[in-house]
């Protein structure tokens, strides 16, 4: 992981000075947010950027096709050899060989149309006052997330040239992991974490967070060491 602003981790100076549950935001304040997307923002707010995931980044780093993939190849091999080494007619070999691969293909299809889906449903915006996640493909929802309440946040780089960008809550926030999959941090159950998953030029959209996070007051500018202050 490479934290924000050139490897500089992110954290609040000062004690929260008012906390919303994210719950409410997620259901009463969603047409509010939505009025904020394609240019709809108030003038007394800046929106500084708006994207979404690319869907091959999602079929990669969410489902791991490609490990799958390599999975679908070993199985084959491994029917291949046992079907010889057994001496099976041809045949059958290969009946048995196209149908396990029609399933393969099948299920990376099944996962490629997920992945377009959720690229499909799914925007997200930085404004210079808060961080807001829409998505959902059947039951569609939209997270706000307040600067005020942004204690951590860190990039992970792809060698796609995609990335994620994470960030870490208060411990008084509560959100359902499963209401917010797959736009949160792998492996954290039991203390979620809201996460950009799969953008292009994450390095660019990361400047422009931590650029809203220090003149919100939320950079410990403590925290830097000397040789990386600008």
């Amino acid at each position: 992981h490479y934290p924000l602003r050139r490897q500089r981790q992110m954290c609040i100076r000062d004690r929260l000075r008012w906390r919303l549950p994210l719950r409410n935001t997620l259901t009463s304040r969603a047409p509010a947010m939505s009025a904020l997307f394609h240019g709809g923002a108030p003038p007394e707010e800046q929106v500084l950027w708006e994207g979404r995931p690319t869907w091959q980044s999602i079929l990669r780093h969410v489902f791991h096709v490609r490990a799958l993939v390599l999975y679908f190849i070993a199985i084959v091999i491994w029917q291949i050899v046992d079907a010889l080494s057994a001496g099976e007619p041809g045949n059958n070999l290969m009946a048995s060989t196209a149908g396990f691969a029609g399933l393969a293909l099948g299920c990376l299809a099944i996962l490629s149309l997920m992945a377009w889906l959720i690229w499909r449903t799914t925007t997200y915006l930085i404004t210079d006052r808060r961080v807001v996640l829409r998505f959902g493909i059947a039951l569609p929802a939209t997270l706000d997330v307040p600067l005020n309440l942004v204690q951590n946040a860190s990039v992970k780089m792809h060698s796609d040239g995609t990335g994620d960008i994470s960030i870490e809550l208060p411990k008084d926030q509560r959100i359902a992991p499963l209401l917010l999959w797959p736009h949160l941090k792998p492996w954290q159950l039991t203390k979620p974490e809201p996460m950009l998953r799969g953008i292009s030029e994450p390095e660019k959209v990361a400047e422009l967070f931590a650029t809203a996070l220090s003149a919100h007051g939320r950079l410990n500018d403590s925290s830097v060491p000397d040789g990386d202050r600008p």
